[in-house]
């Protein structure tokens, strides 16, 4: 049945693809560690040399140990496909596609492609850091020509370095992000993973979701397929859109991926009239109870394995760096002094490395308060259902009978904000570790505040591009319900679904109140949130656009709305009352 589930199902060439050339890197890693060690040659280069290749080892093997999770995993979708097309009922999905009216218009075309602008503001970002790169270390060389030689190869390693990383990344992650879907009156045709296959909606058997596969699936969107015995035609909706995607489409808000997503998903329910099904293993294990398995936020509340492996890889590999730079010479053969190649190495592996591991440390401190937090949320909430007459607010909402309008509000993050955190927070950083380091005065300094003024207006400039759009919010009521998404977490809920209807404060890293209060619509199986900031500085932009007192009155509307249509009071998590 394995065998035949393969020949069916296309995923199964980019998986081979993929273990091919991941274990041609696990080879390359194992043999230059062999040859560094054999050939002493590291003796010449340095520990750095012993510690990359070590650092690359461990990166190839967790490589190869997360493949074969994958293929296990798309094993395990074979089988439940193969039942499913048997027996279809322990698979149903706890909520069906229940979402706004239609609005596409046949045929539809949806395209997600890479962005041209991008394309070409990275390319000339990233040769502006080469040139700015070259020409500092022939200035460090000082003219001599014995120093000029580990200074271009000190460069050399750097460029190597990124082309490496921008080639594994591009060949194993960005060329699969493009797919396309288009829908007409006969079937569907997408192209996912690099191949294209087609259905038409007579022939459809099932209509299943599951995890997007890849590194931690939790979080990386969902998976939808059409299938029956002979073909299976997939097509996902990624909760992460970075601004290095471009969606084109033929229909109305052709720019709104998760938008555009959702009528999909609406329109092949009602064409197809097939049930959705759940492949993923929560839902065929029957584990775990029904609020967390579709709150979108518990994907978020755990580290797995794969992040754990991440996370201590990277740390280790930071502290070697540091300790390599502190008590060890990493390019030997080198003179001493500001001027001198190896002691800007030294410097690039201290300050790499303790960036590296203070970005891990804060990481896992964030991620534990983030967590106490919400599981505290929880557990407040779980009280509320129990009595909420403690909960109720004391000021409740005045119901309104009409929708807010517009019905839909898009909320997200001014990139100029973005660009100026990122930026003014790693200049000042990165300037004050460097001239700790280096203590110089004068030009040099000079040539310190514009190297890392580059390296900060390169990361602002990535940040934005990579980071933007995880800030965007959205909140769309239509008659039957309302869809919310907060970060690159959406959910949807009907009227009459609706159980309990509650607020809190959101979260606050530093000490204080937070300023942003959080909303829920929760259900048996559902959970929709949205937020609404008080902040007197909003660097936020709405589309369509709003003053602040106009989003107020806006969100006001909204309240007075929800009360209405579900008839249940506002409870405040943060005024219980004994």
């Amino acid at each position: 049945m394995q065998n035949a589930t393969k020949r069916v199902d296309p995923i199964w060439r980019h998986v081979w693809t993929n273990r091919i050339w991941k274990f041609l890197w696990l080879i390359y890693t194992i043999g230059y560690l062999i040859f560094l060690v054999v050939t002493h040659v590291w003796e010449k280069q340095g520990l750095s040399s012993m510690l990359l290749a070590a650092f690359n080892l461990l990166v190839a093997v967790g490589i190869i140990v997360n493949e074969f999770k994958q293929e296990a995993y798309w094993k395990r979708l074979g089988t439940r496909r193969s039942e499913a097309l048997q027996d279809p009922t322990s698979f149903r999905a706890r909520n069906q596609p229940i979402g706004p009216e239609l609005a596409l218009q046949l045929p539809v075309t949806i395209r997600l492609h890479f962005n041209q602008t991008f394309t070409i503001v990275a390319t000339g970002m990233i040769l502006t850091l080469f040139v700015v790169s070259a020409g500092l270390g022939v200035y460090l060389a000082s003219g001599s020509l014995t120093d000029w030689f580990p200074a271009l190869i000190v460069l050399a390693i750097f460029i190597g370095m990124l082309l490496i990383a921008f080639l594994f990344i591009y060949f194993f992650w960005l060329r699969y992000q493009t797919q396309s879907i288009e829908l007409n009156e006969e079937g569907i045709t997408t192209r996912y993973q690099s191949q294209k296959r087609s259905i038409r909606w007579e022939d459809a058997q099932i209509f299943a979701q599951y995890e997007q596969g890849g590194f931690n699936r939790k979080v990386n969107g969902t998976t939808f397929e059409l299938a029956n015995q002979e073909t299976v035609v997939r097509w996902s909706q990624q909760r992460f859109n970075a601004t290095y995607l471009k969606v084109n489409s033929n229909q109305a808000r052709n720019d709104d991926f998760n938008w555009l997503l959702s009528q999909v998903k609406a329109y092949v329910a009602q064409r197809t009239r097939l049930p959705l099904l759940d492949f993923n293993d929560t839902q065929s294990a029957g584990r775990g109870s029904q609020t967390d398995q579709n709150d979108p936020l518990a994907p978020h509340l755990s580290l797995n394995k794969q992040q754990l492996w991440t996370f201590s890889i990277a740390g280790i590999f930071g502290i070697g760096l540091i300790l390599m730079a502190l008590f060890g010479n990493t390019f030997p053969g080198t003179q001493s002094g500001f001027k001198s190649a190896g002691n800007v190495l030294n410097a690039m592996w201290l300050l790499g490395g303790g960036m590296m591991v203070l970005g891990i440390g804060t990481t896992l401190v964030t991620y534990r308060i983030a967590r106490r937090y919400w599981l505290r949320q929880q557990k407040q909430r779980e009280l509320s259902k129990q009595t909420p007459e403690r909960f109720r607010a004391s000021i409740q909402p005045q119901p309104v009978s009409t929708p807010p309008q517009p019905g839909k509000l898009d909320v997200k993050i001014s990139p100029l904000y973005l660009f100026s955190v990122t930026f003014i927070s790693l200049l000042v950083i990165s300037f004050l570790l460097v001239e700790v380091i280096f203590r110089q005065t004068g030009l040099y300094l000079l040539y310190i505040l514009l190297g890392c003024m580059l390296l900060s207006l390169f990361s602002a400039i990535t940040t934005v591009a990579l980071s933007g759009k995880r800030y965007q919010r959205r909140i769309e009521v239509w008659p039957n319900g309302i869809t919310s998404r907060i970060s690159i977490m959406e959910s949807q809920i009907n009227w009459q679904d609706v159980t309990s209807f509650i607020r809190y404060r959101g979260l606050r890293i530093i000490p204080g109140q937070s300023k942003i209060q959080i909303y829920e619509l929760t259900g048996d199986n559902t959970v929709v949130r949205w937020q609404w900031p008080h902040n007197q500085l909003r660097f936020q932009k709405t589309d369509p656009t709003m003053t602040p007192k106009e989003h107020d009155r806006w969100m006001e509307h909204l309240s007075g709305y929800i009360v209405e249509r579900t008839g249940l009071p506002l409870l405040d998590l943060d005024e219980e009352q004994h």
